[in-house]
């Protein structure tokens, strides 16, 4: 919608109206008067509400090619970072594999607070249940205080784990 011509760059320009859109109809209030909440994301103004990661930020996460002394696969980095799509490219096995801790992708949702990407694990046959080496499972990380999961959190990982 707020597209420049080349069909990539975003418009910066918020007092457009475009033929179908709501905001900034003529005779209307000016979405740039409004004052929304900060946990809001406005389609208009999107690409500089949310957090921005790029490829450097993935980079070199699982390894530096040569090695990986932390045994991560594609999935750990996946989970850590939220992305659905790395996580599709991972193979069976590595969606259940334990890191250098015992930690599997799963744990990794946990602490991150991925709840998403813990239920896409669930639903495509992951192990969710296995203990890392301290023997705590994926649901007794979600009961943690260290992770700073918020109550609501809690509920969606307990939620994801279930598959519902």
């Amino acid at each position: 919608m707020p597209y420049l011509e080349d069909g990539e760059t975003w418009s910066t320009d918020f007092q457009c109206h475009e033929e179908g859109m709501a905001e900034n109809k003529p005779g209307h209030r000016k979405l740039t008067s409004y004052t929304l909440p900060k946990w809001t994301l406005h389609p208009l103004t999107h690409p500089f509400s949310g957090q921005v990661v790029g490829p450097k930020d993935y980079m070199y996460s699982a390894g530096d090619g040569f090695c990986n002394p932390m045994r991560w696969s594609i999935a750990h980095v996946g989970t850590k970072f939220g992305d659905v799509s790395i996580l599709a490219r991972a193979t069976e096995e590595e969606l259940s594999r334990q890191d250098c801790y015992g930690a599997t992708p799963a744990v990794y949702c946990v602490q991150h607070g991925t709840a998403w990407c813990l239920q896409w694990l669930y639903e495509h046959g992951a192990n969710t249940t296995l203990p890392d080496a301290e023997g705590k499972t994926p649901e007794d990380h979600i009961w943690l205080s260290k992770n700073d999961l918020h109550v609501s959190q809690q509920e969606w990982m307990f939620a994801a784990l279930r598959g519902s």
